[in-house]
């Protein structure tokens, strides 16, 4: 059962970070499937930590050089950023205004019509939510 369990969140988060790392470069691919699997075993952001959860066969210095390397990666913020809001934005219930104008400002959806009037009775216009005509 354990076993079933672990190897069903596995197959979530190595689907879940193929979403969002889709067109990064293979090691920076690799980096977001190994941290997303860290944060979730370890419960922690820190990068020893993330490292301890991979049990890699080499110290975990090296580990945290390579992981910290591929965190100051120049593209992965603003991917990652973008592929966050475009995973969650269709999540977002009931239309809150600053998530939403994010999410509608980095991807390429256009807004539905309930959210169209809301927003235009809010007094924010198609030009300062960056929605595309």
């Amino acid at each position: 059962m354990i076993v079933r369990t672990a190897s069903k969140m596995r197959a979530h988060l190595d689907d879940f970070s193929g979403r969002l790392s889709c067109g990064l470069s293979k090691p920076a691919r690799r980096f977001v499937g190994e941290a997303l699997y860290g944060i979730a075993a370890r419960g922690s952001v820190r990068l020893s930590e993330i490292g301890r959860a991979l049990e890699e066969p080499i110290p975990l210095i090296k580990t945290e050089t390579r992981l910290s390397r591929n965190l100051g990666r120049e593209e992965l913020c603003a991917h990652l950023g973008a592929a966050v809001l475009r995973e969650g934005g269709p999540r977002i219930a009931g239309c809150n205004l600053a998530v939403k104008g994010a999410y509608l400002r980095n991807s390429s959806i256009r807004c539905d019509a309930s959210c169209e009037t809301e927003l235009l009775a809010k007094g924010v216009s198609r030009h300062d939510r960056g929605c595309r005509t």
